[in-house]
């Protein structure tokens, strides 16, 4: 496989590992995080074991952002310079909102559900911090769509770089 069949690959997947994150991020902002709390005289209280018994962790996110995104970061740091043009401008902002999202996952997210699910907090302490996570939970949302966005443009400008290319070579 050459190099320019790679680029093309990493930048699909991408669109397509990004679109199924922001995607599903929105799904379970709206409809599973409100399952793991409870009503209790109008106040809303962290039930870990309803975020345990979903684990969206281990059950979804391990296998489409945790591993997935995470190597295609990697792999876009290292291919990212084999490009030019407006494709390495695009796929710089693909690559600057995949790391605000990989640092906010990996030294925030994940950590404190561990903590929030292992039930050991006291259930004032638990609540805070779940609804805290909850609302962070925005700005992580904010950064997968934006990714999602760039990808797809950086996928518009990679095809159109190779139109280009193209009718150069018919000349």
């Amino acid at each position: 496989m050459n190099k320019q069949t790679v680029i093309k690959a990493i930048i699909w997947l991408l669109v397509l590992f990004t679109g199924v994150a922001f995607g599903a991020g929105m799904y379970e902002a709206r409809v599973e995080v409100p399952q793991w709390f409870s009503s209790a005289g109008g106040q809303a209280v962290w039930q870990s074991e309803a975020a345990k018994a979903a684990d969206p962790g281990l059950n979804f996110w391990a296998f489409v952002t945790t591993g997935p995104i995470t190597l295609l970061t990697l792999l876009s740091v290292v291919f990212v310079w084999k490009t030019k043009g407006n494709v390495r401008r695009w796929w710089l902002i693909v690559l600057a909102f995949l790391l605000v999202d990989r640092i906010m996952t990996f030294s925030y997210f994940i950590p404190t559900m561990v903590e929030l699910m292992d039930g050991k907090l006291a259930q004032a302490e638990a609540t805070r911090i779940a609804q805290q996570w909850a609302n962070l939970n925005v700005v992580r949302l904010v950064a997968s769509g934006l990714s999602f966005g760039a990808a797809t443009k950086l996928l518009v400008e990679w095809h159109h770089g190779e139109y280009v290319a193209s009718l150069k070579g018919k000349k």
